[in-house]
């Protein structure tokens, strides 16, 4: 190393955990290697945030490339930064192909008139400084590979750094079909219930007129009937109604018959049990 022109850096690890760059450069004097200069750096910080950094993001990629959701990041003009792998099981596209599309050519054309809302007033604030929490919490209809179009619940809020100052948007969309089928089904099923409802309850409806013509033809049979009738509670051997010929046979109105008690028919000593 000493007799070599060529400048050299590497890595000196202690014991202690400390990490140290060392960089050497070659001494010339009339242009003949007399040596070399070396120069030593503390860099144990540095490599200390750099595997920091290094451990989260593998974290962070765990996270997102495990849940059903996808997770995404678009700077502030709505431009996709990172996509989770996700995608490709949701919609068909790939990461990489979510990226490359703007966000416009992936929305239903309803989808896009509220986006189109949301950069005129949300995302105008923000990129006028103003701290925003919530950006956007909407169903939405991303499209899929195929040229359909999904049913999504999309998420979203700004990030900002220590000092205030926006960094990027970031946000979820979760398929919502499996959702939307459960809530179609049940609306389904409620329907036919309401159906079978109103069903049963014209049924009911025709069974009482049904019965209230038919007293009414009892009724009027009772009261013309030739013979002398008289209804008894079997338990108690009071009347509780009588017709016609029955009021005319005892020479009383039915008022005053109707809680009288049958022996009370019979003159006295007359009545059989």
């Amino acid at each position: 190393l000493y007799g070599s022109n060529d400048s050299s850096d590497d890595l000196i690890e202690f014991k202690d955990g400390k990490i140290f760059q060392r960089h050497s450069e070659p001494l010339l004097l009339n242009d003949r290697n007399i040596g070399r200069v070396w120069s030593f750096r503390d860099i144990s910080e540095q490599k200390r945030v750099e595997k920091e950094l290094k451990d989260s993001e593998i974290r962070f990629r765990t996270l997102t490339e495990n849940l059903r959701d996808t997770v995404w990041a678009m700077d502030a003009d709505l431009n996709y930064i990172y996509v989770s792998p996700t995608v490709e099981k949701m919609r068909g596209f790939t990461a990489e192909e979510v990226i490359e599309m703007s966000s416009d050519a992936q929305l239903s054309e309803p989808s896009q008139k509220r986006i189109d809302l949301l950069k005129e007033g949300v995302l105008n604030r923000i990129k006028q400084g103003e701290r925003v929490d919530i950006l956007l919490s909407e169903e939405l209809e991303l499209m899929k590979k195929d040229g359909s179009y999904l049913p999504v619940e999309v998420n979203a809020h700004p990030v900002y750094d220590a000092n205030d100052r926006f960094e990027f948007i970031l946000g979820t969309t979760r398929d919502l079909t499996e959702r939307k089928r459960a809530e179609s089904e049940i609306r389904k099923l409620n329907q036919e219930l309401e159906e079978k409802v109103r069903t049963r309850t014209e049924e009911l409806n025709r069974s009482v007129k049904e019965l209230q013509v038919s007293e009414k033809k009892f009724r009027r049979l009772f009261n013309e009937a030739i013979d002398s009738i008289f209804v008894v509670d079997f338990k108690t051997g009071k009347i509780i109604d009588c017709n016609k010929n029955a009021c005319k046979l005892i020479e009383r109105d039915r008022q005053a018959i109707v809680g009288m008690n049958q022996r009370d028919l019979y003159p006295a000593g007359e009545y059989l049990r």
